[in-house]
C-alpha cells in the first residue's frame, strides 16, 4: 500500500479539540490554560534573584562606604542571598551572545555584574561568619581556602577573582576588590546592574581613588603613592599605562589626573590597612 493511501491518524496531542466537546467547554478550557500560563509567568518574574536580595541588603547596611557587619549578620537576607547564588544559573559567555559588538558588550556586562555581586556576597559571608573580628588577616584562609557555592560549584574568593573576574579585562574591577578592610575598596550601597555597570564602575574607581589609602600626591616631592591593590593587580592596568595611568584616567579630581599625565614623579606604595572598617 502506498504511503498516501494509508489511513491518516488523527492527532491525539493535548491541543486537539475533540469533536464531542462543546465549544463553550473548549473555550473555557483554553481560557483556564491561558490564565494558568500567565500566572506561572508572573510568579517566575516576581521571584527575586541573588542580585535583588543583595541590593536590598547593601542599601540597608552600607553607609559612607562602610558596612554594618553586625547588622548584616543578623539579617536573614544574607542566608537567602547565599542560597540564591548556590543555584543561580551561569551567565552565558560573551562570545555566545552573537557577532554584534553591542550584544557581546551587553553579555560581558551581565557576566561582570553577576560575578562582582557574587564576590561581594561571599566577602560578606566570610566576614559575618567570623564576626566580630578586628582584622581580615585574623581569618585564616580568608581568600585562599574558605569556599563559597556559586552555581553549584565551590570556589574560594581567589578563584572567583582570578578565574572569573580579572579575565574579563576591566581594570576598574580592581577598585571593587577587598571591600572588607579599611585599605580595600569602599562598599557600595547597591548591587551592580548590567544596564548601569559602566557608570557604576567609573564611580567605584573614583570613590576608591578619593580615599587616602588609595591615592596620595606629593607635588612638592614629586611622589605618587598608590594602594597596594593597584600593585597586586598592576598587569590589569597595563593597557592604560600601569597603575599611574589608571589614576590619570579615573582619579576624581581633574588636577590630579593632569598631574599624573604629566609624569616626572616617583611611584610609591602605601601600607595596606587590614583593619575591618565598620559603618559609622
Amino acid at each position: 500500500m502506498r504511503d498516501d493511501a494509508r489511513p491518516q491518524k488523527r492527532c491525539q496531542g493535548p491541543f486537539r479539540r475533540a469533536e464531542t466537546v462543546p465549544d463553550t467547554v473548549s473555550g473555557a478550557w483554553w481560557l483556564m490554560t491561558l490564565l494558568l500560563c500567565l500566572l506561572g509567568a508572573s510568579v517566575a518574574a516576581a521571584e527575586p534573584t541573588a542580585a535583588d536580595t543583595l541590593d536590598g541588603l547593601l542599601r540597608d547596611h552600607v553607609r559612607a562606604g562602610r558596612c554594618d557587619l553586625a547588622g548584616v549578620k543578623a539579617d536573614p537576607r544574607l542566608a537567602a542571598t547565599l542560597a540564591l547564588w548556590a543555584k543561580a544559573p551561569e551567565p552565558l559567555a560573551a562570545e555566545a551572545a552573537g557577532d554584534e559588538r553591542a550584544q557581546v558588550a551587553a553579555m560581558a556586562a551581565v557576566r561582570l555584574a553577576h560575578y562582582l555581586n557574587a564576590y561581594t556576597t561571599f566577602v560578606l559571608e566570610e566576614l559575618c561568619d567570623h564576626w566580630p573580628v578586628a582584622k581580615v588577616t585574623d581569618i585564616d584562609g580568608f581568600h585562599s581556602r574558605a569556599t563559597h557555592v556559586l552555581s553549584g560549584r565551590s570556589r574560594t574568593l581567589d578563584e572567583l577573582v582570578e578565574q572569573l573576574l580579572r579575565p574579563l579585562g576591566d581594570p576598574r574591577v580592581d577598585t571593587a576588590l577587598c571591600p572588607g578592610p579599611r585599605g580595600g575598596a569602599p562598599w557600595r550601597a547597591e548591587a551592580y546592574q548590567p544596564a548601569t555597570l559602566d557608570k557604576q564602575l567609573d564611580d567605584q574607581a573614583a570613590r576608591a581613588l578619593a580615599l587616602p589609602g588609595w591615592l596620595r600626591i606629593d607635588r612638592t616631592g614629586r611622589r605618587l603613592a598608590l594602594s597596594q591593590v593597584l600593585r597586586w593587580y598592576a598587569v590589569d592596568s597595563e593597557p592604560l599605562g600601569g597603575p599611574a595611568g589608571f589614576v590619570a584616567r579615573y582619579a576624581p579630581a581633574e588636577a590630579d589626573r593632569a598631574w599624573c599625565r604629566a609624569g616626572g614623579y616617583q611611584v610609591e606604595w602605601l601600607p595596606f590597612d587590614w583593619t575591618v572598617g565598620e559603618a559609622p
